[in-house]
């Protein structure tokens, strides 16, 4: 089960490896916080799929919002069956084994996402982003009047069910909280840990998931529900008795070496990245995501409302900019620490 804070977070740190699980036959679940309303969003015309109603958008893909006990239904339109054991429902990482992305030491039997008891990957985004730098400049497609500002978290949540299709996933939770901003002062930052980690410990336990994905201790830059989304999903782990607990990050020795060579072309501040993400010495998977270029930058893609807003260039515009195969040497890599593995309940 693959746990976000925020839409656009699945696809730039671990889009890689949910589609290629999805492709190696693992049922794939996607949980996210927050529609990140507070975010920067597009200061252009062409937001995502603008209008209509949620069903156009989120195509096969099970989504519910704040139940997450509801039955939903299988990719291929078949009604989820939660009696079926652990070896039907798929296999889900297992061991970090010979090849250091653990995928060798996958068992046999049916395939599933990394995040169900019997390989249900998963992901969760915590938080509604609504109140963004973006919001003031939504657009719409083709000239059609764009949506009200205080519907940017609606247009967001579309933009993670476009990007969930991409990526192969079978499910998708929204788990409704509000975006924490920067300031972290409200929303998601501030709920009551146990409160969330119970809410996400009855997905996990709902879908038998043997590994949940979250984040480093920092919050890979530190943003506050990035530090709740690590906080939250340790607790949830420990009390659904999921047994692995993958720490989604970025190599901090190789990061800092590409900034330096980005310094040749344009001169700005290094200081906040060297405490950020996971230093080279503590990652403990790396894994091999090249193959899977296609399906990670259609997943970028469809976060249009990140594309534009404020007065700096934007991380998911840049790298959409990439031609293909400089895109896949810069996010053909993607990075895991596993703290401690628990024995499942």
């Amino acid at each position: 089960m693959f746990f976000h804070a925020h839409p656009d977070d699945e696809a730039l740190l671990t889009g890689g490896t949910m589609a290629r699980l999805a492709a190696e036959g693992h049922r794939v679940v996607l949980v996210v916080a927050t529609a990140g309303e507070r975010g920067l969003s597009a200061a252009r015309d062409g937001l995502g799929p603008a209008g209509g109603d949620f069903a156009s958008a989120r195509g096969d893909l099970r989504v519910t919002r704040d139940d997450p006990g509801r039955p939903g239904r299988e990719p291929d339109g078949t009604p989820d069956d939660p009696s079926r054991p652990p070896a039907d429902r798929g296999a889900t990482p297992d061991g970090r084994g010979a090849n250091p992305d653990g995928f060798d030491a996958m068992p046999g039997g049916h395939r599933a996402m990394p995040a169900e008891r019997g390989t249900n990957p998963g992901g969760h985004s915590g938080t509604r982003d609504d109140p963004g730098r973006a919001r003031d400049h939504v657009g719409a497609r083709q000239g059609e009047p764009g949506p009200p500002r205080d519907d940017l978290g609606a247009v967001r949540t579309r933009e993670a069910l476009a990007s969930a299709r991409a990526l192969g996933c079978a499910r998708v939770e929204f788990l409704g909280y509000e975006d924490s901003g920067l300031d972290g002062t409200r929303g998601f930052a501030r709920v009551a840990v146990p409160e969330a980690a119970g809410r996400l410990a009855e997905l996990l336990h709902e879908e038998r998931a043997d590994l949940l994905t979250t984040y480093d201790p920092t919050g890979g830059y530190g943003h506050p529900d990035h530090v709740q989304v690590h906080r939250v999903g340790a607790l949830a782990a420990e009390l659904a008795g999921t047994p692995r607990v993958w720490e989604a990050t970025v190599d901090r020795t190789r990061l800092l070496r590409g900034l330096r060579l980005a310094r040749l072309v344009r001169d700005f501040d290094l200081t906040p990245f060297q405490t950020a993400y996971t230093p080279h010495r503590e990652i403990t998977h790396t894994v091999d995501v090249r193959k899977y270029a296609r399906q990670k930058r259609a997943a970028l893609a469809a976060h249009a409302t990140q594309t534009t807003g404020g007065d700096r260039p934007r991380t998911v515009a840049t790298l959409l900019s990439l031609p293909n195969p400089l895109f896949r040497l810069v996010l053909g890599t993607e990075w895991y620490v596993e703290r401690k593995r628990l024995r499942a309940r």
